[in-house]
């Protein structure tokens, strides 16, 4: 065996190793290295030939040097904590699902959303209609994403936030966070920040649902991290976020929302940039025929279909109330967004070419 190469091979191999440690450390690894050169040899079999002994000292001396700085950083180098993730990315905090929910809360709950949020509507709710999507807990309270629907009545899903939490004699209280900022579907990306309580809350869209490992959370000043559970997350934050990020188990940012998105135009807007998203509200039409309407629109204009995403309604109220800053006097109603905000808004399928012609050649 060519002890001499393997030596020089296992030089190399150590001194590729980008493992960075104070020069007092560095020298005591040399003086290792001196005595073991002086030491003298035993004769016989040997477990580890010279350069195998050098290298295996080297890395167990590094280790060692990681390890007691750790110790006196106050920071355990086996577990991650919540100022620093791998990859070295700095966060405030870390929010996972609480899965020890009491039942007591749960309950709690369903009995909130049946009684304060769905007293004054014509819903008829029960409580397995009523669903715990994800819950965290902060400083002796716990903080609860639900969803509820009637399937039978083809009701959107609703998805409130509220607090609950134990009294010193037991029983439980809660209150609703969220009734002015409700999500409406957990089929799509979406969230809200309720800036009177610090907390924010959102979903992850159902196609992404399996892939979406965590949704980074940057304010002006902090990081914050929070792992989705049931597609829903939640967060808790003093100041309110400037972007929020998808981020899938491969590392990929899958959706970015900035803080335009956090406003009620985000449905409706573009998702990709550079392409159109339309809006069209005929009451006139319970079922809108969009392959006629891309013929005559598009195909029999010339004009390039660059429209990412389209949306039909047959009520002039319910999209209004939905969406007031739309502002629809009649019906039809022709709106088109980019993907930042409302750019164009007609009641008039004419003058809608003419707008997408006029776009187009520019």
């Amino acid at each position: 065996m060519d002890h001499k190469r393997i030596d020089e091979e296992l030089r190399q191999r150590a001194e590729k190793e980008d493992i960075k440690v104070p020069f007092h450390v560095e020298e005591k690894i040399k003086q290792t290295f001196v005595q073991l050169s002086e030491s003298p040899s035993r004769k016989g079999n040997h477990r580890f030939f010279p350069g195998a002994k050098y290298w295996l000292c080297g890395v167990a001396s590094v280790l060692f040097a990681v390890i007691l700085l750790s110790y006196f950083q106050g920071q355990s180098p086996f577990t991650d904590t919540p100022s620093q993730q791998p990859g070295g990315e700095e966060v405030s905090a870390v929010f996972s699902d609480e899965d020890d929910l009491p039942v007591e809360l749960e309950d709690a709950v369903q009995s909130m959303v049946r009684t304060h949020i769905l007293s004054n509507t014509q819903l008829s709710i029960n409580k397995e209609d009523i669903e715990i999507i994800t819950s965290i807990k902060q400083d002796g309270r716990w903080y609860v994403m639900s969803k509820y629907y009637n399937q039978e009545q083809f009701m959107v899903p609703y998805i409130p936030l509220i607090e609950v939490k134990f009294r010193e004699d037991g029983s439980v209280e809660g209150r609703t966070l969220s009734i002015n900022h409700t999500i409406r579907t957990i089929n799509d990306y979406d969230h809200k920040y309720i800036e009177n309580e610090g907390i924010g809350f959102g979903t992850v869209a159902g196609r992404d649902l399996e892939y979406i490992e965590k949704v980074r959370i940057k304010t002006e000043d902090e990081t914050f991290i929070s792992h989705p559970h049931n597609g829903g997350f939640i967060y808790k934050s003093n100041t309110e976020p400037e972007k929020i990020e998808f981020i899938a188990d491969t590392g990929k940012v899958m959706r970015t929302m900035e803080t335009f998105n956090f406003d009620e135009q985000y449905p409706l807007i573009s998702k990709d940039e550079g392409s159109l998203s339309l809006l069209i509200v005929d009451e006139n039409k319970q079922q809108f025929d969009w392959k006629e309407f891309n013929q005559k629109v598009f195909v029999e204009n010339g004009i390039r279909q660059n429209v990412s995403t389209s949306k039909s309604v047959d009520s002039l109220e319910s999209i209004n109330e939905k969406y007031k800053f739309l502002n629809l006097e009649k019906s039809p109603a022709y709106v088109v967004f980019d993907h930042k905000e409302m750019i164009y808004k007609t009641y008039n399928l004419e003058d809608l070419i003419e707008f997408l012609k006029q776009r187009e050649e520019k």
